[in-house]
């Protein structure tokens, strides 16, 4: 085995490693915080999901969510389930309509109810 694929196996492994930490730290997490809002866990595994894969029905209405959420620093999936619904209502611009359509988008994609 030469240097560079032992560098790679040891790096591989290295990673391996951190998901293991990071998979343990979730465990220890919800041991020892049973109080802890369901809903906080499962929005961390949508962080690495850009806002910008949620697609509206007109390319208007999906402008204007885009705007909105890079109005109020809202990058991710993770971001956007952090806060409410009715939160989101009182953003500048924001309809029932275009609530109802990230709703229904969310819960056909991803069946997560928000």
């Amino acid at each position: 085995m030469d240097k560079v694929e032992l560098s790679n196996k040891i790096a591989r492994l290295n990673d391996l490693i951190i998901e293991a930490n990071d998979l343990i730290k979730d465990i220890k997490d919800i041991i020892n915080n049973p109080e802890l809002n369901e809903g906080e866990l499962d929005c961390r595994q949508y962080k690495d999901i850009r806002i910008t894969e949620i697609q509206l029905s007109t390319q208007s209405l999906t402008s204007k969510f885009y705007t909105i959420c890079d109005n109020n620093e809202i990058l991710t999936l993770e971001d956007l389930l952090k806060i409410s619904s009715n939160q989101f209502k009182q953003y500048r611009r924001s309809g029932q309509m275009m609530i109802e359509q990230v709703q229904d988008y969310l819960y056909k994609t991803y069946r997560i109810k928000w």
